[in-house]
């Protein structure tokens, strides 16, 4: 295991995704497999479907420091996010949160697993609330059980995103802000 060097400042930009940078990402998470719960389970092909699903937002942070991606449901955005230097920084997640809501989720979900306390107490601070737990829902890359705790952020509670009415209220423009194709141009609305 070994954390990503990189020579970027903070605050980290949040861009979409660039396709071209896929196959790294996923080496990163595979280097690092014992960190990154998120998307450890699943093979290539699998992450690759998830990344360019249509009511994906998948985004880059750094560029090449992170990545996340918003899984929409109707009203409901799941955020799944790996930082490859492991420091979950209050703005990247901000900033995520915001383009969930941008695109009309009236909440963010996040899974977290029970002994990422530092990971907890930063989406704690930025209004999300704890609403229960996923008993033994994990099975780790050690062969270790663990719990999942499932953590909200409603629209209403999100006060870093400046106007908390941006949307349409109604999930009619949830999913699929596009991403970046290998000419660099944007693909989707």
């Amino acid at each position: 295991m070994r954390k990503y060097q990189h020579e970027q400042v903070d605050p980290l930009l949040v861009l979409p995704l660039d396709v071209n940078n896929l196959a790294w990402h996923w080496w990163w998470i595979q280097e690092n497999r014992e960190i990154f719960d998120d998307y450890t389970t699943w093979t290539w092909e699998e992450f690759v479907a998830h990344m360019l699903h249509p009511d994906v937002v998948a985004l880059e942070i750094g560029p090449s420091v992170g990545i996340c991606s918003l899984f929409f449901d109707g009203l409901n955005a799941w955020i799944y996010m790996v930082m490859h230097d492991w420091r979950y920084r209050a703005e990247a997640c901000i900033r995520c949160c915001a383009i969930a809501f941008d695109h009309g989720a009236e909440r963010v979900t996040s899974t977290i697993n029970e002994d990422r306390d530092r990971i907890k107490n930063l989406v704690f601070m930025l209004g999300f609330h704890r609403e229960g737990v996923l008993r033994n829902a994990l099975l780790r890359v050690d062969g270790s059980i663990k719990s999942v705790e499932l953590w909200g952020l409603l629209r209403k509670d999100f006060v870093y995103g400046g106007d908390s009415s941006r949307s349409s209220g109604n999930g009619s423009k949830c999913g699929n802000a596009g991403i970046l194709s290998e000419s660099g141009g944007s693909i989707g609305p």
